[in-house]
């Protein structure tokens, strides 16, 4: 047989659900922010002039950002560093949302 449950129970454990409801409505914006802001940097990073100085196209300064634009091939290069553990998963996925290929760091 089934186990019997108050309503003072039900109404705990759906207090408590609505609230892990919440925290990951929450978790998605935040989620939802982050990705419309990295896909304006790469439409900004797509809008730029060429980096002359490598002749690679532009580079981001940042770890988490490491990515080039290929201005003749207008496509996303996302690199990785194989020293940084868990780097080429991120890449993968940045490249996976966003587009582009995934390359060792150089």
């Amino acid at each position: 047989m089934g186990k019997t449950v108050t309503k003072a129970e039900m109404a705990a454990e759906l207090d408590v659900l609505r609230r892990h409801c919440d925290e990951l409505s929450t978790k998605c914006d935040v989620l939802a922010l982050e990705n419309d802001e990295l896909r304006s940097q790469v439409a900004r990073l797509k809008a730029a002039p060429a980096n002359k100085a490598d002749g690679m196209g532009l580079v981001t300064g940042s770890p988490s950002e490491r990515v080039r634009v290929l201005p003749q091939r207008n496509r996303i290069v996302h690199e990785f560093d194989p020293d940084l553990p868990g780097d080429y998963l991120r890449a993968m996925q940045r490249a996976r949302e966003l587009g582009g290929v995934v390359r060792r760091k150089q």
